[in-house]
């Protein structure tokens, strides 16, 4: 029996369709907020997702910018800090927290006047952190490279009372990016031990390292990580190089078992690889880069991956922000000029947002 044109035309359209959907990139770039007059490098960036506000720390150019989402542009410049990297914003509290790696502490800021309330002293050094919203804790590294020491310490800030409670020692001089399990019961951390090529697991409620995994060499200088507790998967950015002039070069992303370390799959990947998100409603893994890419991957099942996306923005738009509450996806492009094979040159381009809707 042959089928009807009829049928036959709507299983071509429903053909269509699908590869339509299949070709549509998952983010639609549809802002760029300026920030003139910000030299040097844009750091990890906090939210305030209630007021529609974003904190950026710029580096080199020792102050924290504060932008008007709703307004798409920058309201408030706060300067009390000499070389800020990673922020946090607790909205019970209404508090902004930066690390200050120059001043070797944590910077809490009011997040209604902008006043610097208090700083939060740490050994040398504080660097990459991580916020946990459902504890309220800002986890943050300290010591190691920049401080000399042969270890790091991973600083635990209560953003409730402002309060350092406690250090976890992790034997790396270079810990990068952190990911912790949602949630708020008991819960691990993986830490990104770069200069060792490891993972290091540890208890967040016993505050100690459980066990490390060896990241190579499928993976070197590991530095960006996200986490799906649910299928118990750890996904992670790696810049497979370990000098600064090199960031141009291809990267790689793998997967690994959460709770026993085996290596389950590897992507190549965007070079310089800084931030990274996993989103559990979407089942995607996203990937920021030094180049300005955004790599984007979905999870078909615990143990398949495809790519849904290659991404490209302003070169040296290396950190990022996902916001699943707003369905947008924020980079962070440092003042930079064109780069080609990692040699600088052409017109200087101020920083700027760049803001993009995240679509089905």
């Amino acid at each position: 029996m042959k089928p009807s044109i009829a049928l036959v035309s709507i299983l071509l359209l429903g053909l269509a369709v699908h590869a339509q959907n299949s070709s549509t990139p998952p983010l639609k770039l549809v802002q760029k907020i300026p920030l003139p007059g910000v030299p040097g490098a844009l750091d990890h960036m906090g939210i305030d997702v209630r007021g529609r506000r974003l904190f950026i720390p710029a580096e080199q150019h020792q102050t924290v910018e504060v932008v008007d989402l709703k307004a798409g542009k920058r309201i408030r410049t706060l300067s009390d800090v000499l070389w800020p990297s990673t922020i946090a914003y607790n909205p019970q509290t209404n508090e902004i927290f930066v690390t200050d790696r120059s001043g070797g502490s944590i910077k809490v800021f009011n997040g209604q006047t902008y006043e610097l309330v208090k700083a939060i002293q740490l050994i040398a050094g504080p660097d990459n952190a991580t916020y946990d919203p459902a504890m309220q804790l800002f986890y943050s590294i300290s010591g190691e490279k920049w401080s000399g020491l042969p270890y790091a310490l991973i600083a635990i800030i209560d953003t409730k009372s402002s309060q350092h409670i406690g250090d976890i020692r992790v034997e790396s001089t270079n810990i990068q990016a952190m990911a912790i399990e949602p949630g708020d019961g008991p819960k691990k951390m993986y830490a990104d031990m770069a200069d060792e090529d490891k993972i290091a697991v540890i208890d967040l409620q016993k505050r100690t390292v459980l066990t490390t995994w060896s990241t190579a060499p499928e993976c070197q200088a590991p530095m960006a990580s996200a986490v799906d507790s649910a299928h118990h998967r750890l996904f992670v950015g790696c810049r497979m190089y370990r000098t600064q002039p090199d960031w141009w070069l291809p990267g790689r992303m793998i997967v690994m078992n959460a709770d026993t370390g085996k290596m389950i799959a590897q992507f190549p990947a965007v070079g310089g690889s800084d931030e990274m998100f996993f989103d559990a409603a979407s089942q995607r893994i996203y990937l920021q880069g030094y180049e300005g890419i955004a790599d984007v991957w979905r999870e078909v099942d615990p143990d398949h991956y495809v790519s849904i996306g290659r991404i490209q923005g302003g070169v040296h738009g290396k950190t990022s922000l996902l916001v699943p509450e707003l369905k947008r996806y924020y980079v962070a492009v440092s003042e930079h000029r064109d780069v080609v094979e990692g040699v600088q040159g052409g017109k200087l381009e101020e920083g700027y947002v760049e803001v993009y809707d995240v679509l089905p």
